[in-house]
């Protein structure tokens, strides 16, 4: 995913500094899984920005939730014509790379797709509480090989209208069984270097 997007986790700003009137500041709990509520928000005033400005989100941008129970949960930023917002700390944006050749909507079926979300529970599997990082998060693999898919648009079309192509389908179980097969590897080569070291 690294190769074509880039993900970015938001600002640490202080709950203290929170006050009934400001610029909206988007948490996990703002984001339903389809959209994002930019209306009832914690809010942060234009003076106690400080360094967060280059977290500001903005319309049509993808955001995740990087850490609790709903780890993974996605939404899409409305339209924010009007609006400042901000991106808050254990929340993830996804933008694509400037020559990145993947449709915006393509990659929103994808990151909503079970296959991609198993690979989110597998990385943010291992501590009390679930968690995933920006950079294990660009890890995980796009699926959008060309000799299965004539384009993206006409496979975000498909999906849009729930008539799912079997080639694309074939070819994200055959992905799902690689990444379990990755993950037994590496837990069994940290197994061996655990003894090795012991």
């Amino acid at each position: 995913m690294g190769e074509v997007l880039k993900v970015e986790g938001g600002f640490a700003f202080k709950s203290k500094d929170f006050e009934e009137h400001g610029y909206p500041v988007i948490r996990i709990s703002n984001i339903d899984g389809a959209t994002v509520n930019v209306e009832n928000t914690a809010k942060i005033p234009p003076e106690k920005l400080g360094k967060a400005e280059k977290f500001r989100i903005l319309s049509d941008n993808i955001l995740i939730a990087m850490s609790g129970a709903t780890t993974g949960k996605l939404g899409i930023v409305p339209d924010l014509s009007g609006y400042r917002a901000y991106l808050n700390q254990r929340v993830g944006r996804f933008s694509l790379k400037g020559n990145a050749a993947i449709d915006r909507k393509y990659l929103w079926f994808f990151l909503k797709s079970a296959i991609c979300q198993q690979q989110i529970k597998i990385l943010a599997e291992g501590a009390a509480q679930p968690n995933v990082s920006g950079s294990e998060l660009r890890l995980i693999r796009v699926l959008c090989k060309r000799s299965r898919i004539q384009t993206h648009q006409e496979t975000a079309s498909c999906l849009e209208r729930n008539k799912y192509p079997i080639e694309l389908m074939s070819y994200w179980m055959n992905s799902l069984e690689r990444i379990h097969s990755q993950r037994i590897f590496w837990a069994n080569q940290d197994c061996s270097n655990n003894s090795a070291n012991a």
